[in-house]
């Protein structure tokens, strides 16, 4: 009777599941600063004409426990020419999901944009993704 009762506890265990893996999503989720953008560490200079200079400054993403997400980029336009430098923000905000080791980004539909995803990659407090030919790093 005894050995049918053990069994049966270790069947009623194995059932119930690994509790204690956490939601990889749950464990992404946090706020992290733009490291590097294309390889160089931020500040960096963007892009240089002859005309004038972009810098990317800085930046920021969270990741939120409800599973949106936030991104903040700052950067700043000097002109050649004398004509005032101009600081820009760059905000997106959207939803995110995690499989494995993968990221996907949701920015939803407005207007007559249509929602757009793009996937990066997450773990271990890093952020990293390519969008537009240009690859940006998050770290906690």
């Amino acid at each position: 009777m005894r050995k049918r009762v053990l069994i049966g506890c270790i069947l009623a265990l194995s059932a119930c599941g690994d509790s204690t893996s956490p939601d990889p999503a749950q464990a992404a989720v946090g706020t992290y600063a733009l490291t590097q953008v294309n390889g160089k560490n931020v500040p960096m200079t963007y892009a240089q004409d002859p005309l004038f200079t972009v810098e990317i400054l800085n930046g920021s993403m969270t990741l939120g426990s409800d599973l949106s997400y936030s991104q903040v980029i700052n950067s700043r336009t000097t002109y050649t020419d004398g004509t005032p430098t101009r600081t820009q923000t760059y905000t997106e905000n959207g939803t995110f999901a995690v499989s494995g080791g993968t990221i996907t980004f949701t920015i939803p539909a407005k207007g007559a944009n249509p929602a757009v995803s793009y996937a990066g990659v997450v773990g271990d407090g890093v952020v990293t993704y390519t969008l537009s030919g240009d690859t940006s790093r998050f770290q906690r």
